[in-house]
């Protein structure tokens, strides 16, 4: 046995030496990345920033990494290429820093910024010779990694047609050089207007007040990149720069195109503080200003309400009808209000205009709508009144779930048609016993209406039947009532034995006899009139009767809760439910 084990061990270390002469023999410091058995967990590793030692044979594996379709690989391939401190993977590590996955495009910034010098060639070349995306990077690289020196050869990518490329050139020498560079000051002044754009563009950057004036003076180049970048330079100058741009929009002197850029700023700052000049160029005499004008006010918030008011209280309707379909745009208690004032505007369309915007806020609206209600001018209560209603508001009929809004609901049934009051009250959900009573509250007004109108013919013409009857009527009540009357004093003679108080009660019986006797008498002079006027004033009779029982029914049958409401609508045909109530006992 011993000697078989003497005999394998040597044939064994044979075969294993055997074995790692053919592979190499390498241990797990070294790359492996043309075994597919250790590609993956190599590449793992290497992302991981684990260092190996890594032979000139391995240089294409690297390479080949670059273009990889897994990102994690290109990555590997960035801090792999890294360790072997070869330039020849420069070009391919500066590619890789404008990879589109950012973890790759981040790893391989952070390799070029520990050895920024070492790419300086390699970006420069990109610079010159690259394509418009890869410019485009090597300038955007630079202007992390690079430094003033490099501003000539960016400067030469002003002019490049791709956009893309001009404005990373523009960033990076804003980053790399100061203002006064001489290089980007010459480009200034270039007569290549896509070149002065894109230096216009680097010294906005900077956002110096004492360029602003320059920045105005591009505002009428035929240039539009030229403008657009002028007008940028101004933008980010904010507010500084209002007064000037004020200025110039408002110099009918300076060049349409001059005036427009300006207004283009304004509408950029959208500053609370251009409204009066904005609104004082609503009378430009050029119609394309007034229009840009008009569009550029359309884009403020609350900010401009104020201002707008003003618009409104000026005498042009026009001005007043532009203001309403901004504020009408505006969600704010303060536009509501002067919408709400516009709903009493002397001009018809701008009535409409306004009352269509108030409809357009819903329940936004409402508190400012009903804290209104109780104004004295009734065209604009009426007019809230139909928007509140329209719009489904509760609050018309109670003001709490537990506390009837008396004065609202009796407008409410004073200024809606029946089928209207009804379809709100289905609506807003009101119970069958509320909606009862409030429907019968808007007949009894209808009613009250055509009674008052009886009333007022009665009053107005003495001779007639229906005259005669209440007059009638009237004497038979009074009759009625003071015989009541002595039956109380008699009532309390008897038990004080006060002969004053006898005499009363015989007085109070004349004065009921004399009474009783003029109603005798108007009954009489019914019964002489002609046969017509008897007719026609029975019918005029029963139909007052029929109305009088409606308005003295429905004030029975309310309950107390209603009874506030009731008296204001009664009130406004100047009638009191009382009273009537006290009229049609005695004549019954």
């Amino acid at each position: 046995m011993y000697f078989r084990r003497l005999v394998i061990w040597p044939v064994t270390a044979v075969v294993f030496l055997a074995a790692c002469i053919l592979t190499g023999c390498r241990t797990a410091a070294e790359l492996v990345l043309d075994d597919a058995a250790f590609r993956g967990d190599m590449v793992e590793a290497a992302a991981r920033g684990e260092q190996f030692r890594i032979r000139p044979e391995d240089y294409p594996e690297i390479s080949r990494l670059f273009s990889d379709d897994n990102p994690l690989y290109r990555q590997a391939a960035v801090l792999l290429a890294e360790q072997t401190n070869k330039s020849f993977f420069y070009p391919l590590i500066i590619l890789a820093a404008m990879d589109a996955v950012p973890e790759v495009s981040r790893t391989a910034r952070k390799v070029i910024a520990r050895n920024p010098e070492e790419y300086r060639s390699d970006l420069s070349a990109f610079i010159t010779g690259g394509t418009s995306v890869q410019r485009a990077g090597a300038a955007e690289i630079l202007a992390e990694t690079g430094t003033e020196d490099m501003v000539p050869l960016l400067t030469g990518l002003f002019a490049n047609p791709d956009q893309e490329v001009r404005n990373q050139a523009s960033l990076a020498v804003w980053k790399l050089a100061k203002r006064e560079n001489p290089f980007l000051q010459d480009r200034l002044n270039s007569l290549n207007s896509l070149e002065q754009a894109a230096a216009v563009h680097s010294l906005g950057l900077y956002a110096h007040s004492d360029d602003l004036l320059f920045f105005t003076s591009l505002f009428s180049a035929e240039n539009a990149i030229l403008r657009r970048e002028a007008q940028q330079a101004v933008l980010r100058q904010g507010e500084m720069a209002l007064g000037i741009l004020h200025r110039m929009a408002l110099d009918k002197a300076q060049p349409y195109r001059g005036r427009l850029s300006a207004l283009e700023v304004i509408q950029g700052m959208r500053s609370p503080y251009s409204l009066s000049t904005l609104i004082e160029l609503l009378e430009d005499s050029n119609p394309d200003i007034v229009l840009k004008v008009r569009s550029i006010l359309g884009t403020y918030g609350r900010e401009s309400v104020n201002a707008l008011g003003r618009l409104y209280e000026t005498e042009s309707a026009d001005y007043r009808m532009y203001a309403v379909e901004l504020l009408g745009n505006i969600p704010a208690d303060s536009s509501i209000r002067i919408l709400v004032s516009a709903l009493d505007d002397p001009v018809p369309a701008v009535r409409r205009s306004a009352l269509k915007y108030l409809k357009g806020f819903g329940e936004e609206a409402w508190p400012v709508l009903r804290a209104l209600m109780d104004s004295s001018d009734e065209s604009l209560r009426i007019a809230i009144l139909g928007i509140l209603r329209d719009e489904g508001d509760p609050w018309l009929l109670r003001k709490e779930p537990d506390t009837l809004n008396s004065f609202a609901l009796a407008q409410l049934v004073i200024h809606s048609p029946y089928n209207v009051l009804e379809d709100y009250l289905k609506r807003i959900d009101a119970s069958a016993s509320a909606a009862e009573i409030v429907l019968s509250l808007q007949r009894a007004w209808e009613a009250a209406g055509e009674f008052q109108q009886l009333e007022n013919r009665i009053l107005s013409s003495n001779n007639s039947y229906i005259y005669a009857w209440r007059q009638r009527e009237q004497a038979l009540s009074a009759s009625k009532k003071t015989l009541q009357q002595s039956f109380s004093v008699l009532h309390e003679y008897f038990q004080s034995s006060d002969p004053a108080l006898l005499s009363r009660a015989e007085a109070l019986r004349r004065e009921s006899l004399k009474y009783e006797n003029e109603s005798n008498e108007w009954a009489k002079r019914m019964k002489a009139m002609d046969k017509n006027a008897r007719v026609s004033g029975k019918k005029n009779l029963e139909r007052y009767r029929i109305l009088r029982n409606t308005l003295v029914k429905t004030w029975e049958y309310l309950t107390p809760e209603y009874k506030e409401t009731a008296e204001k609508i009664y009130a406004e045909s100047n009638l009191d439910p009382a009273i009537l109530y006290s009229e049609l006992s005695l004549a019954e």
